[in-house]
């Protein structure tokens, strides 16, 4: 079975029961993969239902609705999409001029029409919430969401003023709500066109690619690769597609997942579960004297590199008629995971090793399907000076943050990298040689990556250097966090923060990226002063974090009005706040699905483990001998989360520490725990 973004438990975990406040490990046997539970592919072209078929191209038939006034006989189906749970199926149907959004049970009884959506009939699209309780369509340029039980009216998704034309929505399993967006020049947002994302707790949606055609693009389940298909700039004279995957900051052609027969096109795309994709192509064929005819054949593909793609179905259209397959869905329904929250621990040998973990806890392997790496952060593992800014460059460039010793390369570490890399890939080095040695470096480019040293003659001018790396020059940037760099905690967190900011690029007056910059204490270093010096805190989102920061933003620039501050009285409560910022929807439930926990008493753990909770949209908190002190403890408790992840053994946070932090978010004992899972399940 292959190993994907929800259908997996880590072989061999390491199972926990919290009793009594303490935790009592054992060791279960290990186990396969959970399977999902009634898996099949959905699809359709212009008619009054759809079919399904199971994935080895069996089990064919017809699904047609009933129930709520649908009439097969003038009603024309255009689009489907099954609940995260494969129990309801939403669909678009057209009738006579106009249409409507529908919900059934996934057999297609029980019919219901939930709003009319007229003039939908391009690329339409219609998405769920996980929870199963909105769906969301297009209408008249807007994303629109309506109670599925057919309780409420409409309402707009998201309100936003831009001008901007929004359809084919899709939803991640975290409650991204991804779209396609095409923007004039007249509004905020200059000339467009691509995808967006809106997350919980966000004012205004984000545009985070300029993919042509984006109503044909796919987001994964974990919103971080997209799927889309262009023309074949090997090709010549020829007109070819290709079927690509990347990571949504990326465009790397050279990647392609599938090169497509002349003369074949694209149809329907999205991902599956597991992280596979699954598409449709279309060719046709002429018909001398006569109408011709047109093919729809259905594939699945790992998402990886030159992969040869399974065929499912092929169908062949009558005569003068339109392709057999204009929309697909893939439905696996529930898998056999655990229902109960999980709290992890990550790490917990030596600092380098911890590293590696949560590399293996983030990532899949590279060919194969599920959460891919894109590239890769090094810094040395003996002190933070020049890594602080690290963490925002990792999150942002889809990649892991991992320590090795100045001489020379860990083995442990190039092993992870080969593991997760495509040859090529940009491997950052963070410091000059006298951080990482060129040893390191030589290595690296032995072992077939891009290099990509980027450093600065102090830990303030790497700041700043690696600031550049991310968002270009400084009136680029969208925001830029100000944080002491004389010690780590508050960079460390806001770093994270940063890092959330990795779905700008195409955003409001061109502005991309987030940015950890660092003062001395409370003076502003000269490197520091100069980079800030250019940029625009009424246009630029500015945050000053840690008391330090404050004091020092204030000296330098004392006419300065609209920066934030996120100061509070000690580092765990500038966690809380930073935690609670715009950067992570003000807080909003459901805005994270986990938090990440590390000691607040040494940094590397948090380094590392800062780059995989930030990937998961999540916020850093710090730890005592307790648990999660002040302020964090509210944020632990209120933010509806469905799993957390502790960094480092137990010398520095006690199970009696993980197990509080976990009774708090969970609840006493309802939740499981393990230890080092290797790119776990996600529910």
């Amino acid at each position: 079975m292959t190993s994907g973004i929800r259908g997996r438990l880590a072989a061999a975990a390491v199972a926990a029961a919290a009793v009594g406040g303490m935790l009592a490990v054992v060791q279960p046997a290990a186990q396969a993969a959970p399977s999902y539970q009634n898996s099949f592919i959905a699809f359709g072209g212009s008619t009054a239902g759809w079919s399904v078929v199971d994935v080895d191209g069996s089990n064919r038939h017809t699904v047609t609705p009933v129930g709520g006034g649908y009439d097969p006989a003038t009603q024309i189906v255009i689009t489907v999409k099954y609940s995260f749970d494969g129990t309801r199926v939403a669909f678009l149907a057209t009738h006579g001029t106009a249409g409507e959004l529908w919900v059934a049970a996934a057999d297609g009884t029980g019919a219901r029409k939930l709003a009319d959506a007229a003039g939908q009939t391009y690329h339409t699209s219609v998405a769920w919430s996980p929870d199963g309780k909105l769906v969301y369509y297009a209408f008249s340029g807007q994303i629109y969401q309506i109670p599925a039980d057919g309780t409420g009216s409409p309402v707009v998704a998201f309100t936003d003023t831009g001008g901007c034309n929004d359809s084919a929505p899709q939803t991640t399993q975290s409650g991204y709500l991804f779209f396609s967006r095409i923007c004039g020049s007249s509004g905020p947002t200059t000339q467009y066109g691509g995808m967006a994302v809106h997350r919980p707790g966000d004012l205004l949606p984000v545009p985070v690619t300029a993919t042509v055609g984006a109503e044909l693009s796919a987001i994964s389940p974990d919103g971080t690769r997209v799927a889309d298909s262009r023309q074949d700039p090997t090709a010549g004279t020829t007109t070819r597609e290709m079927l690509l995957a990347n990571a949504v900051n990326d465009n790397d052609i050279m990647h392609h997942t599938v090169v497509l027969p002349v003369g074949t096109n694209v149809r329907a795309l999205t991902f599956g579960a597991s992280g596979d994709i699954l598409y449709s192509d279309a060719s046709f064929a002429a018909q001398p004297g006569g109408p011709g005819t047109w093919t729809s054949t259905i594939h699945t593909v790992p998402d990886g590199v030159n992969q040869t793609p399974h065929t499912v179905l092929t169908l062949v259209g009558a005569a003068n008629s339109q392709a057999p397959v204009d929309y697909l869905d893939w439905v696996h329904g529930t898998a056999d995971f655990g229902i109960r929250p999980v709290a992890d621990r990550v790490g917990g040998g030596d600092r380098i090793a911890t590293s590696i973990d949560a590399s293996k806890w983030t990532y899949d392997d590279k060919n194969s399907s599920g959460r891919k790496a894109s590239s890769a952060v090094l810094a040395r593992s003996d002190t933070f000076a020049d890594a602080l800014g690290g963490t925002a460059l990792a999150i942002q460039n889809n990649g892991p943050l991992l320590l090795t010793p100045t001489a020379g390369l860990d083995k442990g570490v190039e092993n992870e990298l080969t593991r997760i890399l495509q040859p090529r890939s940009i491997v950052y080095v963070l410091g000059g040689t006298a951080a990482l040695s060129p040893a390191v470096e030589n290595r690296l480019t032995a072992l077939g990556f891009s290099v990509r040293r980027v450093y600065g003659e102090n830990r303030y001018a790497t700041s700043v250097a690696i600031a550049t790396e991310i968002g270009g020059t400084p009136h680029q940037t969208s925001t830029v966090m100000v944080a002491t760099g004389a010690d780590y905690p508050d960079a460390l967190a806001a770093g994270v923060a940063a890092g959330q900011e990795r779905y700008t690029g195409f955003g409001t007056y061109g502005l991309n990226g987030g940015v950890v910059v660092l003062t001395d204490g409370a003076t502003m270093p000269k490197d520091t002063a100069d980079y800030l010096k250019q940029i625009d805190p009424h246009r630029q989102h500015v945050y000053a974090v840690g008391g330090q920061a404050v004091k020092a933003v204030q000296k330098a620039f004392p006419t300065w009005t609209g920066v934030t501050p996120l100061a509070g009285a000690n580092r765990f409560e500038t966690a809380a706040k930073v935690a609670a910022s715009p950067l992570f929807g003000n807080g909003a439930p459901g805005r994270y699905p986990m938090v990440g926990v590390a000691t607040a008493a040494n940094w590397p753990d948090a380094l590392s483990g800062g780059a995989l909770i930030g990937n998961q949209g999540g916020p850093l908190l710090l730890a005592d001998g307790s648990g999660t002190p002040g302020s964090q403890g509210a944020i632990v408790s209120g933010s509806h989360l469905k799993g957390l992840v502790v960094f480092g053994g137990t010398a520095v946070v006690p199970d009696s520490a993980l197990a509080a932090i976990a009774d708090n978010a969970f609840g006493t004992g309802a939740w499981d725990a393990r230890v080092d899972r290797s790119a776990p399940a996600l529910p």
